[in-house]
């Protein structure tokens, strides 16, 4: 023992020597209660550190400072401070590593000039009337098309939202204007120019730079997708416009890098009264806000390296993080020997900052949960409201239907197919893969424009065409006809016996959907309710009468509340004109029809071998958009190129686009692939609200509705005695309708719920397992037990509306 002691301290001799930096540290880092190590000491813990040298990868040390374990960060700008101590040679680098606690965090931002220190907003509007002259500082923004006013005025709108993270996820966007004096319809696109708001004007983005169209029209101005639309309502306030799923992306790019943000431009879409927008130029209060809703969740990774030195070095890493989120961090340190260490746990913090003084908070989802299913009850709408100040708060809920798309199909001129033998399975081909796609696409109604056959008096071409109808009969889709030039004997008020031969009205007239007719079924209307929205649909003959065009000005009158949509054989041509050949001038059925009805605001025509389209007020101010398709000259008779109209309630839009079943091909061409702005009633509904609510309490209303198997979007607008709003981000619900047979349970063992439709009409108490297999089980202010207790959702779920699932 005495000869291998003697050997231990010459070692420790040599260790005490050459290391002295190491008990520097020591003295300084006390480990016993805070007292100082003696030589004794020192002496041990040198020996200890030998005994366990052959275990010991490196004393490479680390020491986490500051964000402190467990504590609050209350600003987005975050110092991480660490220190390394390396009992080698000298430190090399030390690297942060940080991310965030948890994955798929949610958070909402908000900008808005003077909120939070933001100023980055940026806006002007362009005036054709005054086209080289700059706006920026108008307080209100002005959007107005060329009639009345015989000027333009677009609205330029732009939101720095670099402070986003650039790995964050975008899942919603709204932008929260205030309406100073609001008429029709406007939508967005995106700005391409890199535009100065101190120097923008109608013919120029920046000075000395014009547009590539005066009024920034160009393509290499402006995109040509909608991004979002806000409908003519003619009332002022505060409104809420949700960006569809292309401004969304169009965001996710700009938080990417991928697309530059040069924001958007507001455009009046029916091109006749104006609107005035509150810019960031007046009130406080009226300033635009744009919410943009993100998720995102950083994975643990070396964030930064800094070089270091000595035998003790302090770090510093300065970070822009994102509000209200958890971080978890921690510095390796690599010393010379190439040794390396983490300190020996990690740290973690919140970041939470608050909204300016005076500001109320977001307000906080209670109940229903989002995304979540329930039956048709009144919904309790509940949330948790808080301001900084601990004030009285006036809550106003706000709601809507966002029903599902929806997608016509319009059957341009058949002639060409069923007149030649070789081209008829091309027309079957094109209902068959109506039939194929009725469930999928949504498919509501099929309107044919007419000239069914080539030849007026041929039975061959009509039975052709009647085989291929008949496909979309036997799968119960509905659908209308209507006679072109071709199904007349000769012209227009000649025989067309043939035609109501093969298509009578009474194949029709026992269906649900028909609605009459006029002089056989040369002329017929149908009517059907289609996401909550009455429609009728009108088809009139080729070249009418004047007795069909009385006829179709008494129909429609009898029907004012109900969405027009008229399908004439010949109307346009293909410039766009009412001068199409063999009707010579079709203006009257505009001048005479069309423009008086004001629900009256999609035509279809065929007839010209072309595409075409046009926008026209109607009399009432609304737009109606008139389209020409026919495909007749092209190879086997049209190549089975038809059009599919899709109906997009979430953002009033139709998409329409044209495609061939027979070539499996869309034709993307701006005449064949376009949109079309539409107002179907969707814009969100002031549901009501409560006055003075407590900060820091709940505020609730029950939402009752006739209720539609469809999804519901709702959020809170939170406002305090200074006038001071915030909005919730939103949320949504899903309403499933069921019809309650009665409980499926039968006995005291297992119960299987296998049905699509199952419900109670008891409190129920389950023994063994309750299995919901691919179903919806809907239980409305009743009671299960499992008394086992045992439930297994096999692809199903459970709504629980008011009510219990209990586990004794």
């Amino acid at each position: 023992m005495m000869c291998s002691y003697k050997y231990l301290s010459i070692v420790v001799y040599i260790l005490v020597h050459s290391n002295m930096v190491f008990f520097n540290y020591l003295e300084n880092h006390p480990i016993d209660t805070g007292k100082k190590l003696n030589s004794k000491h020192k002496l041990f813990l040198v020996m200890s550190i030998v005994a366990f040298a052959q275990l010991a990868v490196s004393q490479l040390t680390v020491d986490l400072n500051t964000p402190v374990d467990g504590g609050n960060v209350s600003d987005t700008s975050v110092t991480f401070n660490c220190t390394a101590y390396s009992p080698g040679p000298g430190l090399e680098n030390v690297t942060l590593y940080f991310s965030t606690i948890g994955a798929g965090i949610t958070q909402t931002a908000y900008f808005q000039d003077d909120r939070d220190g933001y100023t980055g907003t940026r806006d002007a509007t362009i005036k054709e009337g005054d086209p080289d002259n700059n706006y920026e500082t108008e307080a209100p923004l002005y959007v107005d098309g060329s009639t009345p006013s015989g000027y333009e005025n677009w609205a330029l709108m732009k939101f720095d939202i670099s402070s986003i993270p650039s790995y964050a996820t975008v899942t919603g966007v709204n932008l929260s204007v205030y309406i100073v004096d609001q008429g029709d319809a406007y939508a967005f696109y995106q700005v391409k120019r890199d535009w100065v708001e101190s120097e923008v004007t109608y013919n120029e983005y920046s000075s000395g730079n014009s547009w590539e169209t005066a009024g920034a029209k160009g393509a290499n101005d402006i995109g040509s997708t909608v991004l979002a639309r806000l409908p003519g309502t003619g009332y002022s306030g505060n409104q809420t416009i949700q960006f569809n799923p292309d401004g969304i992306a169009l965001v996710q790019d700009w938080v990417d890098g991928t697309t530059s943000n040069y924001g958007f431009i507001i455009v009046n879409v029916s091109m006749t009264g104006g609107t005035d927008i509150a810019s960031s130029e007046g009130d406080t209060e009226r300033h635009p806000v744009l919410a943009v809703t993100y998720q995102y969740g950083i994975s643990w990774h070396a964030n930064e390296t800094k070089s270091a030195s000595g035998a003790e070095d302090n770090l510093l890493f300065t970070k822009t993080l994102t509000d209200n989120v958890g971080y978890e961090w921690n510095c390796l340190a690599v010393d010379t020997p190439n040794a390396q260490n983490f300190s020996i746990s990690n740290y973690t913090f919140s970041l939470n900052t608050s909204f300016i003084p005076g500001y109320p908070n977001s307000p906080q989802l209670i109940y229903p949960p989002d995304g979540s299913f329930l039956s048709t009850t009144d919904v309790l709408l509940n949330v948790t409201v808080d301001e900084p100040e601990a004030g009285g708060l006036d809550v106003t809920f706000y709601g809507r239907n966002v029903s599902e798309n929806f997608t016509m199909i319009a059957l341009p001129d058949t002639q060409n197919y069923v007149e030649y033998e070789a081209n008829a399975p091309i027309f079957t081909n094109q209902t068959q893969w109506i039939a194929q796609h009725y469930s999928d696409m949504n498919i509501k109604m099929v309107l044919h424009e007419g000239d069914v056959g080539d030849h007026w008096n041929s039975d061959t071409e009509y039975v052709r065409a009647n085989t291929s109808l008949s496909v979309l009969d036997n799968h119960d889709i509905p659908y209308s006809v209507v006679p072109g030039n071709h199904d007349h004997e000769g012209d227009t008020d000649s025989s067309t016996a043939y035609y109501n031969t093969y298509f009578p009205v009474s194949r029709y007239e026992g269906e649900s959907w028909w609605g009459g007719n006029y002089s056989g079924n040369d002329n017929n209307y149908q009517l059907m309710t289609i996401n909550g929205m009455d429609f009728i649909f009108l088809s009139l003959d080729v070249c009418p009468s004047d007795d069909e065009i009385r006829w179709a000005n008494e129909t429609f009158e009898a029907y004012p509340d109900r969405r027009g949509i008229l399908t004439t054989h010949a109307y346009l041509d293909s410039s766009g004109g009412r001068t199409p050949h063999y009707c010579s001038n079709t203006q009257y059925i505009w001048d005479d029809l069309i423009r008086h009805h004001d629900n009256l605001q999609i035509v279809l025509c065929g007839h010209v071998h072309s595409e075409k389209r046009r926008t026209d007020d109607n009399l009432a101010g609304n737009p109606v958009h008139q389209m020409l398709a026919d495909y007749q000259d092209l190879s086997n008779g049209g190549n089975g190129y038809l059009r599919i109209l899709t109906f997009s309630p979430a953002d009033d839009t139709i998409y329409v686009k044209t495609y061939s079943p027979y070539l499996e091909q869309y034709d993307t061409d701006s005449e064949s692939e376009f949109t079309l702005a539409y107002t179907m009633s969707n814009g969100y509904a002031d549901l009501g609200g409560i006055v003075g609510v407590e900060s820091g309490s709940h505020a609730n209303i029950t939402w009752s509705e006739p209720w539609e198997d469809t999804t519901y979007q709702w959020f809170v607008s939170v406002v305090d005695d200074e006038s001071k709003m915030t909005n919730s981000t939103v949320w949504s619900f899903n309403i499933d309708n069921l019809i309650c047979t009665g409980r499926d349970y039968t006995g005291t063992g297992n119960w299987d719920v296998t049905s699509d439709n199952s419900c109670l009409d008891t409190d129920i108490s389950v023994q063994g397992l309750l299995n919901v297999n691919n179903s919806l089980l809907s239980v409305n202010g009743l009671t299960i037990s499992l008394n086992n207790p045992m439930l297994r959702l096999n692809g199903g779920q459970i709504s629980l509306a008011d009510s219990v699932l209990a586990f004794p």
